[in-house]
């Protein structure tokens, strides 16, 4: 990534000059035009990697560990290593679909980090999840077809909302008082110090 940027940045700033070295980083701003162009170059020049363009319609799952993927073709990709990527967009804070289960007793696992503000709503009833392959969701879901809602509140959203809320209300009060505050007439002040 650091290489592709550099072929395409618009401009890059040393962050922190004036601070430490262990603190000082760069900073670059990408072409967003170029920068996804170059990508797609680089990664197609690479001896070792087939990229594959597919929708991928379910998971392999043995003992709660992700083996591969089905396409929707119906093609069978085994690894032992399977990164799903999921994309949000307009600041999405919910994802909702609907998924059909082939086989009673199955595992549901998305590529999420597991995290414990999440919600899971199968058919409108909450259930439990937990930690798959170290680091994703994933729950037990049934056969059938199933329509899921995973939303996500953050555990310390609250109370951030009422501190931010309070130091707004100190710092408007701060505002008025120094607005209030009876003004010193600086010239005056200096002939009557002769």
């Amino acid at each position: 990534m650091g290489k592709v940027a550099d072929k395409t940045h618009l401009q890059i700033k040393m962050l922190n000059r004036a601070k430490g070295p262990a603190v000082q980083s760069l900073r670059a701003q990408g072409d967003k035009i170029a920068y996804p162009e170059e990508m797609v170059k680089t990664l197609e020049s690479l001896k070792n990697l087939e990229i594959k363009e597919a929708m991928v319609e379910d998971l392999i799952v043995e003992d709660k560990n992700v083996k591969g993927v089905i396409l929707e073709n119906g093609e069978k990709i085994e690894s032992q290593i399977v990164i799903l990527t999921t994309g949000t967009y307009l600041k999405g804070d919910i994802l909702v679909g609907t998924i059909d289960v082939k086989e009673d007793n199955s595992y549901f696992v998305i590529s999420i980090p597991y995290d414990k503000g999440f919600t899971i709503l199968v058919d409108n009833h909450k259930v439990e999840y937990e930690k798959v392959n170290d680091a994703f969701i994933g729950f037990k879901i049934s056969k059938g077809n199933h329509n899921i809602e995973i939303s996500y509140y953050a555990p310390f959203k609250k109370i951030g909302i009422i501190f931010s809320i309070i130091g707004m209300i100190i710092f408007l009060i701060l505002l008025t008082l120094e607005k209030n505050k009876p003004k010193v007439d600086c010239k005056n002040f200096n002939n009557e110090v002769k």
